[in-house]
């Protein structure tokens, strides 16, 4: 197998289970194969996303994601953990949104911004535990 084609099959691996950007990728990958560039990370994905299997959603974080295509969706997105989740987004009604009628729409991107509290105000136990599970599982990553 082509080194193209291994770097294509383990960016999809990685993006079914996370949201990764571009940089993370190529963090990955670059322990693995030693002459990979940041250019041939950025060309797979964009072949992948235009092949339409991953989709690249920008404004997350102030970042650009990457994620396995899956149905439309959008994204809640907790600002102290970093945790992105995926959201149904067919039962938003966007009646009464008037778009020109030459318009042809090709991506409706939702994103939810903010933080889970408990009700005592303090940071949700389920995201703290998500933290430690995401470093956790980012260290497993690195070795």
């Amino acid at each position: 197998m082509s080194n193209k084609h291994r770097y294509k099959k383990e960016i999809i691996l990685l993006c079914e289970k996370w949201h990764w950007t571009a940089e993370d990728i190529f963090n990955k990958l670059k322990k693995h194969y030693f002459f990979l560039g940041i250019g041939t990370v950025y060309r797979n994905l964009q072949e992948l996303v235009d092949e339409k299997v991953l989709m690249k959603t920008s404004g997350i974080l102030d970042k650009v994601i990457f994620e396995k295509y899956k149905e439309p969706h959008g994204h809640i997105v907790c600002e102290h953990s970093g945790m992105i989740l995926d959201i149904p987004i067919n039962s938003i009604n966007f009646d009464g949104i008037d778009l020109p009628e030459n318009f042809n729409l090709q991506n409706i991107n939702v994103i939810f911004d903010g933080h889970f509290v408990q009700e005592n105000g303090e940071i949700c136990k389920w995201v703290a535990e998500f933290d430690k599970t995401d470093k956790k599982d980012k260290k497993s990553d690195e070795n």
